[in-house]
C-alpha cells in the first residue's frame, strides 16, 4: 500500500512540474499564478501546497530538474583538446534547451526576484544551491572524460567546471538583455567559447591524454 501512495505522489508531483513548465513559459513567472498551475495539473490549490511551499519553490525545482542533463557518450575525433570540449558541449545541451524554453522575459523576472535587493534573498540563496549543484554534477561530467581519455592528474576538473559555469551565467545574461541576440547565437557563443577554454588551455599546458 505504501508503494501505491508512494508511486500516485510522484504521478502527481510530475503534473505539477509539467503543468509548470508549459505555463511559465507562456505567462511568466510574475503573472502565473498557483491556482492556474493547479487547474492545469487537475489538483486543488491545497494538494498544490502539500508539494510545494510556494510558486517560487515550484520554480526552482524545475530549474533544477531541467539543469541536470543526463550523460552523454563522450566524442572520439583523435583530438584529446577537443574530445574535452565536445563531450561538454554535449552534456550542456539540455541546458541551452531549458534557456530557450524559459525565454528571455522569464529569465528578466528571474534576476529581478534574484537581485532585487541589497541583500541576499530566499530565491538567490535556492537559485545558487541549485548553481552549485549543477557544477558539481559538471565536475564529476568532466572527470569521467577525464579518466576515459587518460587526461593528466594535473587537468583540473573543479576549476574547468567553474570555467564552464561562468561562461553559461554570462552568455546568459547576454542572451537575456540583448534583444539582438537570438536561441541560436546564444549557443553558438557557448559552443565556441568552450571549445576556446579547453583547447586553449590543454595546448598552453602541452598535454594530451596518455603522456607523462
Amino acid at each position: 500500500m505504501s508503494g501505491l501512495r508512494e508511486k500516485k505522489k510522484q504521478t502527481t508531483q510530475k503534473r505539477i512540474l509539467d503543468a509548470a513548465r508549459d505555463l511559465l513559459p507562456v505567462k511568466g513567472y510574475t503573472d502565473v499564478s498557483v491556482e492556474e498551475i493547479a487547474k492545469k495539473a487537475e489538483i486543488g490549490v491545497g494538494t498544490f501546497y502539500n508539494y510545494f511551499s510556494s510558486k517560487a519553490e515550484l520554480f526552482l525545482s524545475v530549474m533544477s530538474e531541467d539543469l541536470g542533463p543526463e550523460k552523454p557518450e563522450p566524442a572520439h575525433d583523435g583530438k584529446p583538446e577537443s574530445d574535452m570540449a565536445e563531450a561538454v558541449i554535449a552534456y550542456l545541451k539540455k541546458t541551452f534547451r531549458s534557456v530557450r524554453l524559459f525565454g528571455k522575459t522569464m529569465w528578466r523576472e528571474l534576476f529581478c526576484a534574484m537581485f532585487g535587493s541589497v541583500k541576499p534573498n530566499l530565491f538567490f540563496e535556492r537559485m545558487l544551491m541549485n548553481d552549485l549543484n549543477f557544477i558539481d554534477r559538471l565536475e564529476r561530467f568532466i572527470d569521467s572524460v577525464k579518466r576515459e581519455k587518460s587526461y593528466p592528474q594535473s587537468f583540473q576538473s573543479h576549476a574547468a567546471a567553474y570555467a564552464v559555469y561562468s561562461v553559461i551565467i554570462t552568455q546568459t545574461m547576454i542572451y537575456t538583455y540583448s534583444e539582438t541576440i537570438d536561441a541560436a547565437q546564444f549557443e553558438s557563443n557557448i559552443e565556441s567559447q568552450i571549445r576556446f577554454l579547453f583547447e586553449g588551455k590543454l595546448r598552453k599546458d602541452g598535454v594530451c591524454p596518455g603522456e607523462d
